[in-house]
């Protein structure tokens, strides 16, 4: 039987692993829909365990005195006193006990719920590194290219978060038409770089002397501005 919140270490393990896989390929790891969906099975689980001890608790309360019928009335007031702190402490080792329960219960659900955050929260920021990353956002309608590759790989609503964020940073980009708002923060040092093709997809690309036809395993000599999304999605490698 697995412990509780493997599921949830699991899908955070997950990020740590996708933070180097998107370094290396500017992609994004498959949605781990069963992994979310254990969790959620187990928070809901843990849930009514709890609430379902806690109504127990409130319907059978301890009680001070254990009622021995008849028998009780003959009792002298040492017997009662001896009774009493019998039972007391009977009842505060199962109180105690029902509490520890709930409370590692208790402490197991909001781990899942903070894993299962994370896991959420990591997706959706690099989903939208990715949007930034792409500049032009025309691979949208199409089935192939980055973007389109990238959608197999989100659960639906993650699709529909791609999608919304497209609008507004097209919507943003388009109040400063004069900047490019997706190009390297630190400026380049040479105009034209030499670079690589390593990976399939990459088209064609227009430059000032025409458009030119990259296939993998070639080498090219072109302006970094035409190429600059090409190499930060690791289509291209810059050679020295």
């Amino acid at each position: 039987m697995s412990g509780f919140a493997e599921e949830a270490t699991k899908l955070v393990r997950q990020c740590k692993r996708a933070e180097s896989f998107y370094a290396t390929s500017h992609s994004m790891l498959p949605f781990d829909d069963s992994g979310v969906q254990n969790v959620i099975s187990e928070i809901r689980s843990l849930s009514s365990d709890i609430q379902r001890k806690l109504r127990t608790r409130e319907v059978n309360p301890p009680s001070t005195l254990e009622s021995n019928g008849n028998s009780s009335q003959t009792l002298d007031l040492s017997q009662l006193s001896t009774s009493t702190n019998t039972t007391n402490s009977k009842n505060s080792t199962v109180v105690a006990s029902e509490a520890a329960t709930v409370l590692i219960s208790h402490m197991a659900l909001h781990r899942n719920k903070r894993g299962l955050l994370l896991y959420l929260r990591h997706r959706a920021d690099r989903i939208m590194d990715l949007v930034w990353e792409n500049g032009a956002l025309d691979l949208l309608p199409q089935t192939s290219g980055a973007v389109g590759a990238e959608r197999a790989l989100l659960s639906p609503p993650e699709q529909e978060f791609m999608k919304d964020y497209m609008g507004l940073v097209t919507a943003y980009k388009g109040r400063f038409m004069d900047i490019d708002l997706g190009a390297a923060l630190v400026p380049p040092k040479d105009v034209f770089v030499t670079v690589r093709v390593v990976k399939d997809g990459c088209g064609e690309v227009q430059t000032i002397s025409g458009p030119v036809r990259l296939t993998k395993n070639s080498q090219h000599y072109l302006r970094r501005t035409d190429i600059e999304h090409l190499i930060t999605r690791g289509f291209l490698q810059h050679v020295d």
